[in-house]
């Protein structure tokens, strides 16, 4: 008997139904725990997939945070360049005005040399012209006298 037990399902008069059921009922647990098991590592799947997405996203925020960085450290430069390009165009400017400056004052100096050279000259010859003037009317009186 102990040899028709373990295969009852196989002679159906001896309540193979019965096996039939206890079959029917284990795969569907079986089933049911595959489907537990399937919907569990989906879960924990999704999970994964939307921790991989979240560390993601941080990569890329502090990839455009470095970025916005990057171009605050690169501006900084550029912009203390541009300070240092103004700040020697200013000294040229004001070395080359100062030079000007010095420049027309010599300039002028030297017209105002030769301006009173010129007043000096014509001076002395109208000096010359009335000593010579004076000497003609005094010779002149003194033939009369």
């Amino acid at each position: 008997m102990d040899h028709m037990d373990d295969h009852m399902d196989c002679d159906p008069s001896s309540g193979g139904k019965d096996d039939a059921v206890v079959v029917e009922q284990l795969s569907h647990e079986m089933s049911d725990k595959i489907d537990e098991a399937v919907e569990k590592l989906k879960s924990e799947l999704d999970h994964q997939e939307t921790h991989q997405a979240l560390l993601e996203f941080d990569v890329a925020q502090m990839k455009t945070q470095l970025k916005g960085i990057e171009a605050q450290a690169k501006f900084a430069d550029a912009e203390a360049a541009y300070q240092k390009y103004i700040d020697r165009l200013e000294k040229a400017n004001e070395e080359a005005l100062a030079k000007g400056f010095a420049q027309i004052k010599k300039e002028l100096q030297e017209d105002i040399q030769e301006e009173l050279a010129g007043l000096r000259k014509q001076l002395e010859t109208e000096r010359k012209m009335r000593e010579q003037w004076q000497a003609e009317v005094e010779a002149k009186l003194g033939m009369r006298g």
